[in-house]
């Protein structure tokens, strides 16, 4: 039995990923009769709905898979991101609103309301949830969208500007390759900032700051190969860095090196502490 509810759920996934979306929810409507108490199954109703339904029926089918599965996060979020496509931020807020805190700072929830606000035109509240968000609950992909909304990129004549006061104010050349590497990572385009901040190293060397602004960009280019060396070198090169060791074990736990990330964890735990314990 198990064996032909994982190849119908597996089925249902390809068809919706293949755009054929009536097929995916005939398929699932009539597991979903087999099976009425499937978890998984229920939960992929509700995806290929979200994608190729109208909000009111997936809600609809949101309100009953709670019946049934009253502590499923996954149909929170389908929830809040079917009334946010509606347009409905008022529901998006009342709805978020009446969830507990640890829920409603989670996931696509917490991501759906910061939209809600911003669209509300409650931006110093959007700022303060977004900044909760980042200290965990969110992925780096959708906290980089959530960024993008609350904080535009600057245009070329903003960052030109800014160069120019840097200059007057006697910045030194590192500090001006990163003020651009800084803004091509706001445009998206990851490669010319890894290619200017490559460029200076191999001219003049990088600065610590720089150092960790390509890792970092590594990793949003989708490289995080190329960010494990650098960070593998800059470990050698100082291996008590504070910053070093909490982006080399993060980086490996995305990584699935679970074992090394763990002892890197523990020989730098004192290094970690003695950086953030309190003056």
């Amino acid at each position: 039995m198990d064996d032909a509810r994982n190849a119908t759920l597996a089925k249902a996934k390809e068809l919706r990923r293949s755009g054929e979306g009536s097929e995916a929810l005939a398929l699932l409507h009539d597991a979903l009769e087999r099976w009425p108490n499937d978890l998984r199954l229920s939960q992929e109703q509700l995806c290929a709905s979200l994608v190729f339904c109208p909000e009111g029926l997936t809600l609809d089918l949101v309100a009953r898979h709670l019946l049934k599965f009253p502590t499923d996060f996954y149909a929170l979020e389908v929830k809040a991101m079917a009334l946010l496509s509606k347009g409905a931020h008022d529901d998006v807020l009342a709805f978020t609103d009446a969830l507990p805190l640890e829920l409603k700072r989670k996931g696509r929830v917490g991501s759906v309301r910061v939209q809600s606000l911003l669209a509300s035109g409650r931006v110093d509240e959007a700022v303060g949830e977004y900044d909760s968000l980042r200290s965990g609950g969110v992925d780096s992909i959708e906290l980089e969208r959530l960024r993008r909304l609350i904080y535009p990129p600057r245009s070329v004549e903003d960052l030109v500007s800014h160069l120019q006061r840097l200059e007057e104010a006697g910045a030194n050349s590192s500090t001006l390759v990163r003020e651009r590497a800084r803004w091509l990572c706001e445009q998206s385009d990851f490669d010319s900032a890894i290619a200017l901040l490559s460029d200076s190293s191999a001219r003049e060397g990088l600065s610590i700051q720089n150092f960790r602004l390509l890792a970092s960009t590594y990793v949003r280019a989708g490289k995080p190969e190329c960010a494990q060396i650098l960070l593998d070198g800059m470990l050698k090169m100082n291996p008590a860095d504070a910053w070093t060791i909490r982006a080399t074990v993060w980086l490996l736990f995305r990584q699935g090196r679970f074992i090394r990330a763990a002892i890197l964890l523990v020989r730098g735990a004192w290094h970690i502490a003695k950086r953030t314990r309190p003056k």
